[in-house]
């Protein structure tokens, strides 16, 4: 059975902060509609496949809570698997480099 796919206040607001940024930076709609679409089909895919990227252990730490990430391009995707409730919890979005720990 499919888990449900839940995304976050914060995770939507971040996508929504970069499409106004692709926008200001003048990216072709076409562009920017197959990234978002990339964008979400990969996340859709978890319903299916929930655990196929790999645990992030600065995430993980940071949360107490076993947090996975998917890169897609420059950018990460970061996770949680409620099996009990049978959901993927969608936290956040966010540019590679902007990660705490890009430069360690």
């Amino acid at each position: 059975m499919p888990y449900r796919v839940i995304y976050s206040p914060s995770f939507k607001d971040d996508v929504r902060e970069h499409i106004r940024y692709l926008i200001d930076e003048k990216v072709a709609i076409s562009t920017l509609n197959n990234w978002f679409n990339l964008l979400y089909d990969k996340i859709d895919d978890l319903a299916q496949y929930p655990k196929q990227y790999p645990v992030d252990p600065v995430q993980t730490e940071e949360t107490k809570v076993e947090t996975r990430k998917l890169n897609i391009g420059k950018y990460l995707v970061f996770y949680q698997i409620d099996d009990q409730h049978e959901q993927v919890n969608v936290m956040a979005f966010i540019h590679g480099s902007l990660r705490k720990d890009a430069n360690n």
